[in-house]
């Protein structure tokens, strides 16, 4: 059995931390650019998630009836941030009939839903940094109860709820006002 020779401890324990280095790495390339962009994706909203809110100052988060309709109208809010304003694409509205069914509407200005338009405008507009818009929408019957808002993001994120909404019915001037939008 002369002639057979083993590894030097010294070759083996350098061979080993070698190893362990190489595998250090493969994995350190891949988790961290994926904890990475993980981490930028859970933070990207955290200025916007109040960025839209609904407006009870006007008024108009109610319906009327007019006839064989049902004409829905709510006001939107925008933080008054010209900053972060920057990188806001429009907003998600959700609205909950009373059965429990839901439908969520995607408003950009100039995106115009069939179903919902800008109070007074041809087009569909967004509030500016610190403005306010109200939208109308058409029902055959009182179906709507309540809505929520959410900020949508030019990277084409959709933040969390900011704000919800129980539709009620308008007094009589307001109404009036909402029938003409």
């Amino acid at each position: 059995m002369a002639g057979k020779r083993g590894m030097s401890p010294v070759v083996a324990t350098l061979l080993l931390v070698m190893l362990t280095i190489a595998g250090v790495a493969a994995i350190a390339g891949f988790v961290v650019p994926f904890i990475s962009k993980s981490l930028k994706e859970s933070t990207e909203c955290a200025n916007y998630k109040d960025y839209f809110i609904f407006d009870e100052d006007l008024n108009y988060n109610c319906y009327v009836s007019d006839g064989s309709k049902v004409i829905y109208g709510f006001s939107v809010k925008a933080k008054n941030d010209e900053k972060i304003s920057e990188n806001i694409e429009g907003f998600v509205v959700v609205l909950k009939a009373k059965d429990g069914t839901a439908k969520s509407y995607e408003i950009k200005s100039g995106k115009q839903p069939v179903e919902i338009k800008t109070c007074g405008k041809s087009s569909i507009e967004i509030p500016s940094a610190g403005g306010i818009k109200t939208y109308g929408f058409t029902r055959t019957s009182e179906e709507i109860s309540s809505a929520t808002i959410q900020a949508k993001l030019k990277s084409g994120r959709v933040c969390e709820e900011a704000d919800k909404i129980d539709f009620y019915r308008c007094d009589y001037s307001i109404g009036e006002k909402l029938k003409a939008c």
